[in-house]
């Protein structure tokens, strides 16, 4: 039988080709994968992280108070950057190092 007689031929030698490459691709990402799994079970089990979001909700509440949207009931993840731009009275403490300070008691 030729192969030019098979029905769609290149189609299902495309697929093959695409299988095989598809499976080393899969191998390649799957420490990938794995890591964002394990890191997505560690944020489930955690008990601190959702303190720390309630803390960061009433820290923006306080230093929002006066304007309108000063009573969120909660924030956008993407949000979570700028606690990297919010500054104490000394410029080297932001407030991810606040957070961090509140959290494990350290006296600043």
């Amino acid at each position: 039988m030729s192969l030019l007689a098979v029905p769609d031929y290149r189609l299902k030698l495309d697929c093959m080709i695409l299988k095989e490459e598809l499976d080393a691709a899969f191998e390649t990402l799957l420490p990938q994968i794995d890591t964002v799994i394990n890191a997505c079970v560690e944020i489930k089990r955690s008990e601190a992280l959702p303190k720390i979001f309630c803390m960061l909700v009433q820290i923006g509440n306080f230093l929002n108070a006066n304007a309108s949207f000063g009573n969120a009931a909660g924030f956008k993840l993407n949000s979570l950057w700028k606690i990297l731009d919010v500054k104490a009275a000394q410029k080297s403490i932001t407030l991810l190092h606040f957070i961090s300070m509140v959290r494990f008691g350290i006296q600043m």
